[in-house]
């Protein structure tokens, strides 16, 4: 299973994997009766009983979906890379969110949620639309089963649904038993086992991306559209309806594409790694050995260009250097045909008195040398 890296908490020593979190109410309308009884000591006044009788509404998400309760998607919307092995997945800041409505009515212990994953070629056959509630609701019951509105839906709220082949759908909707296990709840926590943060609720698919494929992930509703043997299609057509959340596209790249692909296919001839070949015979003599052109300005201040080879170019430098020398300029090399300078033996001169210099002990006792060198030379 893929693991979000936008979930990851940097001051979380483990995460715990809860199975559900169940909502203390679920989404409709609830009557509420409250009874008070008053009555004296010895009886001085008659006993009186009040009553009220109220009607509250827990609202909770059906149709659609708040942005806001996203946190991230896998893999990410628009990306390209090598997924053919992480199944997709969703965080949604609410914990409660995937069990506050269930597939088969009744049943808390099943998820509302799915996410489904169609690759290119059968997104071809899957329409998708945005429609009022008024319109789902009349939809034929061969696609879409009926239901009634609560108090928090208005005819004319917005919905977007998509239309699958009843066969797809056969083939890659999951069972009753894949549905208990693909939404969960993680929470971090520290060494001392304290909660860090809030918990997130996750919701993963249940296929894999092909490569070389662009994937289409849908997170739809199967709110009572299941009975204990699976998905409910008894009654509906070739096409079904479903209600989707929230829907976003990624790419997963073909084996050529992916790092060992690369490097399995990489262009072995040339051997090592160089320049295109130059017509000028002067300037390919450098090149093949592994030298590139670079901007050079000289001490008098002139722009020209210089020859730079790296010493992890693989291949021998004919050059030959007489050491120590004093400065790097020491080590510079002009070719007579063309005046241009070799950089490379005094650059790499110079990196090495850099990274010396940079060791503490070194530049301290080379500063106390020079500091008692100047009073000595003051005493003459």
């Amino acid at each position: 299973m893929s693991n979000s890296t936008s979930f990851q908490n940097p001051l979380a020593d483990k995460i715990e994997f809860i199975s559900s979190h169940k909502p203390n109410l679920q989404p409709g309308t609830y009557k509420i009766e409250i009874q008070q009884n008053i009555k004296t000591k010895n009886g001085l006044f008659s006993e009186k009983t009040y009553q009220k009788t109220t009607k509250i509404a827990v609202y909770g998400e059906r149709f659609s979906l708040n942005p806001q309760e996203i946190k991230s998607v896998f893999p990410p919307a628009a990306s390209l890379g090598e997924y053919s092995k992480a199944l997709p997945s969703i965080v949604i800041h609410r914990s409660t969110l995937p069990w506050e409505r269930s597939a088969i009515e009744g049943n808390s212990e099943l998820p509302w949620l799915v996410l489904l994953l169609f690759d290119e070629d059968e997104a071809k056959d899957i329409e998708s639309q945005s429609i009022k509630l008024a319109d789902l609701k009349e939809t034929p019951t061969n696609q879409f089963p009926t239901f009634e509105y609560e108090t928090s839906q208005h005819p004319d709220d917005i919905v977007t649904v998509i239309d699958v082949k009843k066969d797809l759908l056969q083939a890659i909707m999951p069972s009753v038993e894949d549905l208990k296990l693909m939404a969960h709840v993680r929470q971090a926590k520290d060494g001392n086992h304290n909660p860090i943060g809030d918990e997130f609720a996750v919701i993963i698919g249940n296929r894999l991306p092909k490569p070389g494929k662009h994937n289409t992930v849908h997170l739809v509703s199967v709110e009572n559209r299941y009975t204990n043997s699976g998905f409910n299609y008894d009654g509906m057509g070739d096409k079904i309806r479903l209600v989707t959340l929230k829907s976003w596209q990624f790419t997963c790249a073909n084996d050529e594409e992916t790092f060992d692909g690369l490097l399995k296919n990489l262009k072995t001839t040339p051997s090592t790694l160089r320049l295109p070949i130059n017509s000028k015979a002067d300037a390919e003599k450098y090149l093949s050995q592994g030298f590139i052109p670079l901007n050079y300005q000289l001490q008098q201040g002139t722009q020209t260009v210089s020859w730079y080879r790296s010493p992890l170019i693989t291949g021998s430098n004919s050059h030959k250097i007489d050491l120590p020398v004093k400065s790097s300029n020491e080590l510079l090399q002009t070719n007579p045909h063309n005046s241009l300078v070799d950089v490379s033996y005094a650059a790499a001169w110079e990196l090495g008195r850099l990274l010396t210099l940079q060791r503490k002990k070194i530049s301290v006792a080379l500063s106390n040398w020079k500091a008692t060198h100047r009073r000595e030379l003051a005493k003459q």
